[in-house]
């Protein structure tokens, strides 16, 4: 329900995309140049911690570093009220999460042979995309 969602100026936040154990993350609109965002809201049991505050905004900087085709690029960050956020470019393919569930769904509608839903070639494309990222990261000093 769109009553339950955080108010932050300047953004309209459409639906929650997932959360996580340090955030929520949200598909907004940013109002000022009106496209779609994901908007990362730091949890607000976690904000008053000054040690995890500056864990996510140092994951705001050191993102805000990465030209990656893997990696999603941060386009600012900021507080409103207590509520660190940092603004995302938003995919509308959606999560690996999300891929992997229409996989399932349709290898399960075509009764594939996969458990997984992918097949070997597909699971090695994304693991090899995956390690690309992280060695991209990597190289630039930051471990996730």
């Amino acid at each position: 329900m769109a009553d339950d969602f955080p108010e932050i100026p300047g953004f309209k936040i459409l639906e929650m995309l997932g959360e996580g154990a340090m955030a929520r993350v949200y598909l907004a609109v940013d109002e000022s140049l009106d496209r779609k965002v994901a908007l990362k809201i730091m949890l607000g049991s976690l904000a008053a911690d000054v040690s995890f505050r500056e864990r996510f905004l140092a994951e705001a900087r050191d993102t805000a570093k990465f030209a990656h085709p893997g990696i999603v690029a941060i386009h600012t960050t900021g507080d409103h009220d207590g509520r660190y956020y940092l603004v995302l470019e938003y995919l509308e393919s959606g999560t690996l999460k999300d891929h992997l569930k229409r996989k399932l769904s349709a290898s399960a509608d075509a009764q594939a042979e996969t458990a997984t839903g992918f097949t070997a070639r597909e699971a090695l494309v994304v693991t090899h995309q995956l390690a690309q990222a992280l060695s991209y990261a990597h190289g630039k000093g930051v471990v996730h």
